[in-house]
């Protein structure tokens, strides 16, 4: 069956962003979803360690496609193409349309907000999965819709909509903070690049 792999990028692993990937690539995995973690501290040093990680990580992704894939970056090629749209609600509606369910049968927009399902959490929705209520006329906030982003020069190819990183960083479902629009304006940048220096596809030199 396809598959893919999930890896959790950290600051204390980011500088083996490049030789975890190849370590994947190696064991057989085409495919690669890359997650921030978002609930640990990113100091200004390790911010930059990220963006330096990820002009490696790009070049690495671009001399094997297309055999061999990473969200981040085969997102922003989409998007740069006009093959995929912006997506308002990114990963999902947040609620709307899709719910997460906890083993107690509590829903939550997100599986991450769920955590230790408490009782009084902030995060959860209303009802319970065995109510058999209707969720589908529930409208989550819109994404993304913070003044600074007005300004942005790459605002129609932004990523960071994602409702639930967007809470998680700064309680604000529409407001992303500067290391998620790092990571989105990096990722952006070293696609194009990787794309501009046109190095060859590995499967072109077989």
């Amino acid at each position: 069956k396809e598959f893919r792999a999930v890896m959790v990028v950290r600051p204390n692993t980011v500088d083996e962003l490049t030789g975890n990937l190849d370590f994947l690539r190696g064991a057989g995995v085409k495919m690669v979803d890359l997650s921030l973690d978002l609930w640990t501290e990113w100091t200004p040093a390790d911010a930059l360690r990220l963006s330096t990680s990820l002009g490696e990580a790009a070049a690495y992704w671009r001399a094997h496609l297309p055999e061999f894939g990473v969200n981040w970056f085969n997102e922003k090629l989409a998007r740069a193409a006009g093959i995929q749209e912006l997506n308002e609600t990114a990963r999902c509606g947040f609620g709307a349309g899709e719910i997460a369910v906890a083993p107690s049968g509590n829903l939550y927009p997100c599986e991450r907000l769920i955590g230790d399902d408490a009782a009084d959490s902030s995060t959860r929705l209303a009802g319970h999965a065995l109510a058999g209520g209707d969720f589908l006329d529930y409208s989550p906030s819109a994404a993304r819709s913070a003044s600074p982003c007005s300004n942005c020069s790459i605002q129609t190819q932004c990523g960071t909509a994602c409702r639930c990183s967007n809470y998680v960083r700064t309680g604000d479902v529409s407001r992303p903070d500067g290391l998620l629009c790092l990571l989105d304006k990096v990722c952006h940048r070293e696609t194009l690049r990787a794309f501009a220096d046109k190095p060859q596809l590995a499967h072109e030199n077989n």
